[in-house]
């Protein structure tokens, strides 16, 4: 594996949110590390790496096992439930080909940025110790390779897609979450809504913790997602006995449709945005450790989705639902999945707005004095991000929709665009193979020829859907508040604004 960090020391990882120099600030967790480094200069630089963080606990570091834990939840997470009926759309090899070359090409885009990071950190920590420049608070990995690269502008259009990418992965939560209460407490729409953003502001709040502890609430989510793909295979071939491949139904290749394909596709390896700040929570600068976690991840998580697809389209064919779980049954077995899988989601949603909140915060940071009212200016401004969210999954009712239109434009950005142009600008000509070179120039229009034509197509596919009437349908949008039908797939079809 091509790396090319030298230097064993440790970093500072992602805060939890932004920190705060003086006064009263939003709680906040710093990930120190440390490590008996192999000589006495590695131990310099670790230190000036940690950025004046030293004194916290080293219990605080992800181990690799937090790392995987972390990774896997961000990859096997709610968009993986829609690629069944992404296959439908454009038949089951071309899925099944597809989706691990979309793998490796994220494995490569990860590594890409990885490696531009791992030597960033050394740079600065060499510049350091020669007293060229003071010790200075790390602002995370994407934060650091963006500025080297492109100053202040790489990094407002690095958050940018960053955001974009995060709120749609929180927006699609929150649809679940949101869904699920409504059908469980029979309210209307605007009650959940009001209940989904007293909820997540209140945890947003409140939880803060290290990539270590996210890693248990990572563990308890995995094992949601098993319970789930578990009833997956029992409702469909079990009870269903596979009639989807008996009668016929299944598409081979609808090559015309990869652009709808694309978005859902891409939008399954969520975890691309969040490997960054989980490789600096593992505190090495030598990414060999990482690269190791995230190829584990990687490699299971791709059996994971070919399991998810044909378990999925096989069983149910042409009846498969926009998310695989408005397939099983409307009794209490069939929606427990819902109910554990809501909760799963909830408990995540701070992580995966924790990116949106130190980005937010910190540019706050840049531009209003921390004195007085302004050191609670976080408050309101996580209870407005919230509130966003909140409001996209009533504006946006469809979990796959929200998939593919993130997957089409966030992730195209995060998997293709911005490795390749990252990695060609920060690496030194004679230090890259022709291999990477030529992978580095094929992401960029590989990334913006599909990000615009998944874009397009998931806008022109049932292209009587309007946001604005989306929004006015009011309770007809609510998923699973009907008592009048006899199973979550019928209901599905009927409120569906895109079935």
């Amino acid at each position: 594996m091509y790396v090319r960090s030298s230097v064993q020391g440790k970093c500072s990882a992602m805060k939890c949110c932004c920190p705060s120099a003086t006064g009263k600030g939003p709680p906040s967790e710093a990930t120190p590390l440390s490590e008996k480094s192999r000589s006495s200069f590695t131990q310099k630089a670790a230190q000036v790496l940690i950025s004046g963080h030293a004194g916290h606990k080293e219990s605080l570091t992800s181990s690799e096992w937090h790392a995987f834990f972390n990774e896997m939840m961000c990859l096997v997470g709610i968009g993986s439930l829609t690629l069944p009926y992404a296959t439908k759309q454009v038949g089951l090899v071309i899925s099944l080909i597809g989706l691990p070359l979309l793998s490796y090409f994220s494995w490569e885009g990860i590594r890409f940025v990885t490696v531009c990071a791992a030597e960033e950190k050394k740079r600065k920590a060499l510049l350091r110790l020669s007293g060229k420049v003071g010790v200075a608070e790390d602002r995370g990995a994407w934060y650091s390779i963006s500025t080297a690269a492109f100053g202040d502008w790489g990094w407002v259009a690095t958050a940018v897609v960053l955001s974009v990418a995060q709120l749609g992965v929180s927006v699609s939560y929150v649809d679940q979450a949101r869904g699920t209460l409504e059908y469980l407490l029979h309210i209307s729409p605007s009650a959940s809504l009001s209940i989904m953003w007293a909820v997540l502001t209140f945890l947003s709040l409140q939880l803060n913790p290290g990539m270590r502890v996210v890693a248990w609430l990572s563990a308890f989510a995995l094992a949601v997602m098993f319970y789930t793909f578990v009833l997956e295979g029992y409702f469909a071939w079990w009870e269903g006995d596979g009639h989807g491949a008996l009668r016929g139904e299944i598409v081979v290749a609808r090559p015309q449709n990869i652009g709808v394909w694309y978005g859902p596709a891409l939008f399954a390896f969520e975890g691309m945005g969040s490997a960054l700040s989980i490789y600096d929570s593992m505190g090495s600068v030598d990414p060999k450790p990482f690269f190791g976690v995230i190829s584990a991840s990687y490699c299971l998580a791709v059996a994971i989705y070919m399991y998810v697809i044909l378990v999925g389209y096989l069983g149910w064919g042409e009846d498969i639902s926009r998310v695989v779980t408005h397939n099983y049954p409307d009794t209490s077995f069939g929606r427990s999945a819902d109910y554990l899988l809501s909760l799963a989601l909830v408990c995540a949603y701070t992580l995966q707005m924790t990116p949106i909140f130190q980005i937010t915060e910190e540019a706050m940071l840049q531009n209003f004095p921390r004195v007085g009212w302004l050191n609670w200016i976080w408050i309101p401004s996580r209870a407005l991000l919230v509130g966003f969210t909140v409001l996209g999954s009533a504006a946006i009712p469809s979990i796959e929709r929200v998939c593919a239109l993130t997957g089409s434009l966030a992730f195209s950005g995060i998997c293709f665009i911005l490795p390749g142009v990252l990695f060609l600008k920060l690496t030194r000509a004679e230090d890259m193979s022709m291999y990477e070179k030529t992978l580095s120039l094929l992401f960029i229009p590989l990334g913006l020829v599909l990000g615009i034509w998944g874009f397009i197509a998931t806008l022109e596919d049932d292209s009587d859907w309007d946001p604005v009437s989306t929004w006015q349908a009011g309770e007809s949008l609510a998923p699973y508040n009907s008592s009048t039908m006899s199973s979550k797939v019928e209901h599905h079809k009927n409120i569906s604004m895109f079935a």
